[in-house]
């Protein structure tokens, strides 16, 4: 009686977990959110792109380019009606994959498409605060060939 009790109750709940699961959204569907930014300010962000003509590029070959450093910066920004600033740009994104190949298995067609759909909760090119004549700094080098993305 115990066993045949037992093995009811676990063709429900098999019943109710596979209802469960077939009642949620494929996941490739599911947008990617990051978490809101806590404090006083939005927070704007802006890239910069600097040439360094003394070294090759990472991946220059033999074409000669010169090697380009993405800097990216944040700050407090004075508030309005700005867009959200994507995550990463296609173009970037698959800078990052022929310049790291390890990432490559990280980013199936699925995850590509999320990543390129979803937005930070930062402020690209957002007018700078002016409630501070001043405010900290702060430099941060991701090193190891990973995005700077992964750091946002």
């Amino acid at each position: 009686m115990i066993r045949r009790s037992a093995c009811v109750i676990s063709v429900l709940l098999a019943a109710v977990t596979a209802g469960a699961a077939a009642s949620q959204p494929p996941k490739e569907n599911l947008p990617l959110v990051l978490p809101a930014i806590e404090g006083p300010y939005p927070v704007g962000t802006r890239v910069f792109i600097w040439t360094d003509g003394s070294r090759p590029g990472v991946s220059a070959g033999a074409n000669g380019e010169k090697r380009q450093i993405p800097v990216q910066i944040w700050y407090p920004a004075a508030p309005g009606g700005q867009s959200p600033a994507p995550y990463i740009s296609e173009p970037e994104l698959e800078a990052n994959l022929r310049t790291a190949e390890f990432l490559e298995p990280l980013f199936a067609a699925e995850g590509r498409d999320a990543l390129l759909r979803m937005n930070t909760r930062t402020f690209l090119n957002a007018p700078v605060s002016t409630d501070s004549s001043s405010f900290p700094v702060l430099l941060f080098s991701t090193g190891t060939g990973m995005p700077r993305s992964f750091y946002t």
